[in-house]
């Protein structure tokens, strides 16, 4: 059977307002209409061996101009592993069709030797995120051995509203089954409507997500 994550439900430590105890608003914090661009956390997803992280509702969140998700040294169960992300226009029928466009940039290093470039590296219809070559061990103290998950931010233009077209802008750091660290940088369309994103879904292309932290705040319209 398989699993998943819905992200549903914060609890976090406050302080008076529905401001955290690090400065960030929380979900329920009131914001006047004129603190355009105010960060507020929405949902947080801790994964373990979990097939899917799930973030649903998200056309409800109109109050919000743009999301942001800040990932947290996501696993995957195969070492590498392809991390996606896809979108669903109504309820959580997600789209795993041809309905994307996506891009990315590659840098990596492995200690030794020049960092190399290796231009335009992705190109995908399939997900509007992808990184490819997620390693999914942990070695201390080795710089050719040492992989970890995938640890970056992606935003998201307008996913809570009807807009030409839902894109995203990300970068992330990772390490791979080689020893290398890879940096990317990359961008992605949604194609097939302008309905508002009513959920995004992550996950692996081969294995479970093993391990990792997922988080949603939103962007504060003006």
């Amino acid at each position: 059977m398989s699993s998943e994550i819905k992200a549903n439900v914060i609890s976090e430590v406050t302080s008076a307002n529905g401001v955290s105890i690090d400065g960030v608003l929380l979900k329920d914090s009131q914001v006047s209409a004129s603190a355009g661009g105010a960060m507020c956390l929405i949902e947080k997803a801790t994964a373990s061996t979990t097939t899917d992280i799930d973030f649903t509702g998200i056309n409800l969140l109109t109050q919000y101009r743009n999301i942001v998700f800040y990932l947290s040294n996501i696993k995957s169960s195969n070492d590498p592993d392809t991390l996606k992300m896809v979108v669903a226009t109504s309820g959580t029928a997600f789209d795993n069709d041809a309905h994307y466009l996506h891009v990315a940039n590659r840098n990596y290093y492995n200690g030794s030797g020049a960092s190399q470039s290796s231009g335009v590296v992705n190109e995908n219809k399939n997900a509007i995120f992808y990184s490819q070559y997620v390693g999914n061990q942990a070695v201390d103290a080795s710089l050719t051995e040492a992989d970890g998950g995938f640890s970056g931010v992606i935003n998201c233009i307008g996913f809570p509203h009807d807009v030409e077209y839902h894109q995203t802008t990300w970068t992330g750091t990772q390490g791979n089954n080689d020893g290398y660290l890879i940096n990317f940088v990359g961008g992605g369309r949604y194609c097939e409507n302008s309905l508002p994103i009513t959920a995004v879904r992550f996950d692996f292309t081969s294995g479970t997500v093993l391990s990792g932290i997922i988080a949603m705040y939103g962007i504060k319209d003006a």
